[in-house]
């Protein structure tokens, strides 16, 4: 077999070995990326939770010191 055949066939494979490289590289990063995607939704929904709460318990407190401020001001 000529040298410039075996040259070009073994430039083939290597090639065919990068591009499976590239390729499990491209899905392990897909892979990571899936979980953290998953693992910050999880994390939004607390945040969105937490902070709905805080919200309600704000309404409250607000409404306390109104009633506060009006007993306050009747009493003047």
């Amino acid at each position: 077999m000529c040298h410039r055949i075996v040259a070009n066939r073994m430039s083939a494979i290597r090639a065919k070995e990068r591009k499976k490289l590239y390729i499990y590289m491209l899905e392990h990063k897909m892979h990571n990326l899936r979980s953290n995607s998953t693992t910050l939704t999880a994390q939004l929904t607390l945040l969105e939770t937490e902070s709905n709460s805080l919200d309600a318990e704000k309404a409250v407190l607000k409404h306390r010191l109104e009633i506060t401020l009006q007993k306050i001001h009747l009493q003047d």
